[in-house]
């Protein structure tokens, strides 16, 4: 075999990052007053309770017109699970009506142990709320007032982008192989 293709085939193994995979569900596709069963997988995310396509008129910032509710509890808390483990979620909450509206967004690991909280307390106007931890694996949505959720936003690729010293050693492996070929020909 080539030592030089393969230190080259090794270097590249090697170099292959996992790549960052934004996902962003929002609601405006389905047809408002449509109730989901929990469980049903909406690309990535599976909810814990059932829920409802509800016409929004549009949250202030949102994508579209749509959005969800809890359908068993109307208006009530929500959570859900990721079919992957994720390294950020956001989630766009709020109303544009007239009550006061509070929300906290909390994340946890596969383990139950909760990795970050964000929350806010508005009235008549909706905000975006985002945690950023690795190893995402379920969130919980905790309301008072009657809270809209939108544009779902979750990353499906590697929080850490700084290689393993495994790796670094098999780079510079490959580079001291890449050194001793080149001047053993000259």
């Amino acid at each position: 075999m080539n030592v030089k293709k393969f230190l080259f085939g090794l270097l590249a193994v090697v170099g292959l990052q996992a790549q960052a995979a934004l996902v962003t569900i929002n609601f405006d596709s389905y047809v408002a007053g449509t109730v989901f069963a929990a469980g049903t997988d909406f690309g990535g995310v599976k909810f814990n309770e059932n829920i409802q396509i509800w016409d929004s008129n549009q949250i202030p910032g949102t994508s579209g017109p749509n959005a969800i509710i809890n359908n068993d509890n109307f208006g009530g808390d929500l959570s859900g699970t990721f079919t992957t483990l994720v390294s950020s979620f956001s989630v766009f909450a709020g109303d544009n009506c007239c009550d006061l509206d509070s929300v906290t967004l909390s994340v946890y690991d596969s383990a139950m142990n909760l990795l970050g909280t964000d929350s806010f307390t508005n009235q008549a106007v909706g905000q975006k709320l985002q945690v950023i931890a690795a190893g995402i694996k379920y969130f919980k949505l905790t309301q008072s007032g009657l809270v809209d959720y939108d544009d779902f936003t979750f990353d499906t690729g590697r929080g850490n982008t700084v290689p393993e010293p495994a790796s670094l050693a098999l780079v510079g492996l490959a580079l001291c192989g890449v050194g001793y070929v080149r001047r053993r020909k000259a």
